[in-house]
């Protein structure tokens, strides 16, 4: 059965003309006043008249439900090429995930597959780009190829770029998983020797915090280098290397090269002194320059647990309540503030609480 070319509302002409129309008015009337037979005619043409009419009607109606649902289940290819990407529903993309198993059709043919309890958080949606952060769980990427944007997803120990491709990426306690069904994706990470690698069909690359990357390919294609744990072939950046890798990266600008040295500091070296000081630092930059308060309240938070310097913590304790407040929890920002007055009377930064508390 072929497909309508358009709606079917559309397909449908009218086969009769004015005049004709006009000619059967004229024969109705002259039978009219005639026999009680052609009164009869008259009556059955009347009810064939009607049934018709009732018929285009139902006909019109249906063909116009069939176009309203062609423009609700198919998006407008332009948009769909200039603009962000949408639900292929119509629905924006900000939060997705939830307790249950989830599957996201966008509106350029793209899909965002969610295992349960998986979140995944839309950061950056152009015509050019598409940048989420997969906070926790397994998501399963379908890029239609050949589209106009470059996606990017964030977890955490890697960065994971792509164009068109399929494949998945898992993120758990300490270890991030990205594994290609086809295509080719490209993972950078502070964890893996010279901080990049291509990833094809077929092949899977396991990053873990504490020992370097674990990379393993299918038999049908050429297998990346297993490195066993302790080998010196990707020995892992020392923690002054990656302080003063992130510290180069946030000069030029690379926001997010700075967090990735930084998050993999605290993933490697969180048992040395100097930890600290890289949560403090990550917590600066996810506030001040990234604009992301809730994140680097995590960070302050973090520092904080790493017992840190007295000058560093009471730094660490009023920056955490400014990342509250600007984040909208005043519930927490009010609780930190009440721990800084209590560890540190007469601080430093005692007047300026008062500010993000609305207090006055």
């Amino acid at each position: 059965m072929s497909k309508l070319r358009a709606p079917l509302c559309q397909q449908l002409t009218p086969q009769v003309d004015e005049r004709a129309i006009q000619r059967i008015w004229a024969g109705v009337r002259q039978r009219r006043g005639g026999s009680r037979f052609a009164r009869s005619r008259t009556k059955f043409a009347w009810a064939w008249g009607i049934a018709g009419a009732l018929l285009a009607l139902a006909l019109l109606v249906t063909g116009l439900r069939f176009r309203d649902a062609n423009r609700a289940t198919n998006a407008d290819p332009k948009a769909a090429l200039t603009g962000p990407l949408v639900s292929r529903v119509g629905g924006a993309l900000n939060t997705l995930g939830g307790s249950g198993v989830s599957n996201h059709q966008l509106s350029d043919g793209s899909s965002i597959a969610l295992d349960a309890g998986s979140r995944l958080e839309v950061l950056e949606n152009t015509g050019k780009t598409f940048v989420t952060v997969l906070r926790s769980g397994r998501g399963t990427f379908a890029v239609q190829p050949g589209g106009p944007r470059r996606w990017t997803i964030e977890a955490g120990l890697a960065t994971v770029e792509v164009v068109g491709t399929r494949f998945s990426v898992t993120r758990s306690e300490g270890a991030v998983e990205v594994s290609v069904e086809h295509g080719v994706v490209l993972v950078r990470s502070e964890l893996i020797q010279d901080r990049v690698q291509r990833l094809s069909t077929g092949q899977r690359l396991v990053i873990r915090a504490t020992v370097p990357a674990e990379a393993v390919g299918s038999p049908s294609v050429h297998p990346l280098p297993v490195v066993a744990p302790g080998a010196s072939a990707a020995r892992p950046a020392t923690l002054d290397e990656l302080l003063v890798r992130a510290d180069e990266r946030r000069r030029r600008g690379d926001e997010r090269g700075a967090e990735a040295a930084l998050r993999a500091a605290l993933a490697t070296h969180a048992n040395e002194p100097q930890a600290a000081l890289a949560a403090f630092t990550l917590g600066k930059l996810l506030l001040d320059m990234a604009g992301r308060p809730a994140d680097a309240a995590q960070a302050f938070a973090r520092c904080l647990a790493l017992s840190p310097p007295s000058a560093l913590a009471e730094d660490a304790s009023y920056r955490l309540v400014e990342a509250r407040a600007r984040a909208g929890d005043l519930a927490g920002a009010s609780a930190g503030a009440s721990e800084y007055r209590s560890r540190y009377p007469g601080g430093r930064h005692a007047r300026e609480l008062s500010r993000w508390l609305g207090e006055h």
